[in-house]
């Protein structure tokens, strides 16, 4: 639900229901910086969301430039023509034999 609404760049939510589900909620929200209106937070609840927020700042997610640098040399090998095509007209543009008909599309 914190999900949908960030993708729909929503400032704030009110959930209902269940006093855990309203709680969950907010806890969620208010971590990822949704503000959150139905829900009066206790002192339990707010030591729990400093914790989270505290957790979700510690990680993080980085790309590995090995990897991608490996895999775009995959991709231009996989491009790259065998070996074995070299010297058959390799840069050359390709001419029909005499005679031929060409095609129509």
């Amino acid at each position: 639900m914190v999900t949908y609404a960030r993708a729909k760049q929503w400032d704030g939510l009110k959930p209902s229901g269940l006093r855990e589900f309203r709680r969950e909620a907010w806890l969620q929200a208010e971590s990822q910086g949704i503000e959150t209106q139905g829900y009066t937070p206790k002192a339990a609840n707010l030591a729990a969301l400093q914790s989270l927020t505290q957790d979700r700042q510690a990680n993080a997610i980085t790309p590995v430039q090995d990897r991608q640098r490996s895999r775009a040399d995959q991709a231009a090998e996989r491009e790259a023509p065998p070996d074995s095509w070299r010297g058959r007209g390799a840069g050359r543009p390709f001419q029909a034999a005499r005679g031929a008909k060409r095609l129509v599309a």
